[in-house]
């Protein structure tokens, strides 16, 4: 077969993994370099592409090359039930890079289900042990997740070294049965996190560009939506406030998410927040200490105070642009300090990182033990065989 030769494709599927790639016309014809007509043509039957630009086609959409010679589509895997997405951030708004992340979580949580068939002492336990619904007390729910995280056992110094403080949390969630993976093709602006709630194992999704602080933030935010049984993609950030036009679940696990890291008795106790009354015009200085005390981010701080009385979202209005600059800040520092650490990050410690040190560990159990072949296995962790040697080590 010459580079040269067209491929005889059925145009429906063509038109379908585009569309479930998330690309519009001009956009997928910029990434395949070709005129946006010539798509056109392609899905309406009137002409076929090269083996060269099929396989171009496969690698945008991220779809195996046989997926594009099937006779029809396939059928993806449907969001779960309870998946939700707010009206501006609908599934016909997702970019490419989201829609692929969600297939990949889908995909991952297909292979943890699996496992569970074959060899479930592989797995953590599968049965989420935290029920709430929006009329449970937000600290009330804090406090049932705080005892399952065993959050009080939380070293205080740990609380000011936000990557650990991260990794601590992440553990003690997968622990709980629940799959938690990062994604770093995904911008911040678009998604700060998701959530799929679907029992057992359910999913959360963190965006590995933000920083530590604010991945810990969304880790409980998104863990709340899994107490609720509701899933769905989330910016915590932009639902930051009480205001009528915020989403009302999106509030309840802001609030809850803020009580797990600062627990209402404790953060009234602090010297700082005992003497501080409604009006305290809380400055960046402040919010820093009390930032390091707790392990929250000074925005997350800030939004603790509003619901304890001792802030005013009039304060909110008038720190929030400070509040963004300090973030960018810190997200600027981890970005060089990992640019300037020798030879960047490790590639199996980000591929652990990203598919989840407990989805990679339940994997390759289940592989020593012989509960899955050796194809599967590098399948289901996305590396050749030989590259799993270097996985244990990063998981061990």
């Amino acid at each position: 077969m010459t580079t040269s030769e067209r491929m005889d494709v059925e145009p429906a599927v063509l038109r379908w993994a585009r569309q479930t790639a998330g690309f519009d016309l001009p956009l997928a014809a910029r990434r395949l370099q070709v005129k946006p007509e010539v798509i056109a043509r392609w899905e309406e039957g009137l002409a076929s592409p090269t083996i060269v630009q099929l396989r171009k086609a496969a690698a945008v959409y991220k779809r195996p090359l046989a997926v594009l010679l099937l006779p029809a589509p396939i059928r993806d895997p449907a969001p779960p039930t309870d998946f939700r997405v707010t009206e501006q951030r609908g599934e016909d708004t997702w970019t490419p890079a989201l829609h692929a992340e969600f297939r990949r979580a889908l995909s991952q949580r297909a292979v943890a289900l699996e496992i569970l068939d074959v060899w479930p002492e592989s797995l953590f336990p599968s049965e989420y042990p935290i029920r709430i619904d929006l009329n449970t007390d937000p600290d009330t729910a804090a406090h049932a997740i705080r005892a399952a995280l065993d959050a009080d056992g939380w070293r205080p110094e740990v609380l000011s070294r936000p990557g650990e403080l991260l990794s601590t949390t992440i553990e003690a969630v997968e622990r709980l049965g629940v799959l938690v993976i990062q994604t770093e093709r995904v911008e911040s602006s678009e998604m700060q996190g998701f959530s799929i709630s679907e029992r057992p194992y359910p999913l959360i999704a963190l965006n590995g560009k933000d920083y530590h602080r604010r991945r810990l933030f969304t880790l409980l935010h998104e863990l709340c939506h899994i107490s609720l049984n509701v899933g769905g993609v989330c910016d915590p950030l932009d639902n930051l406030n009480h205001r009528e036009s915020a989403d009302e679940i999106e509030i309840y696990c802001n609030q809850v998410a803020a009580a797990i890291l600062m627990p209402r008795q404790r953060m009234l106790d602090n010297p700082l927040v005992r003497s501080a009354n409604t009006d305290h015009r809380w400055n960046l200085e402040e919010l820093g200490q009390l930032s390091q005390q707790f392990g929250a981010s000074s925005q997350a701080v800030l939004l603790r105070l509003i619901n304890l009385g001792r802030a005013t979202w009039q304060l909110y209005d008038l720190r929030r642009f400070e509040l963004e600059r300090e973030y960018e800040r810190h997200r600027q520092q981890e970005e060089d300090r990992r640019k300037k650490s020798k030879g960047g990050p490790n590639y199996y410690s980000l591929k652990v990182r990203n598919l989840g040190h407990g989805y990679v560990s339940a994997v390759l159990r289940a592989y020593r033990n012989q509960a899955i072949s050796s194809r599967d296995v590098a399948a289901y962790l996305g590396v050749r065989f030989d590259q799993l040697e270097q996985m244990e080590r990063r998981v061990s």
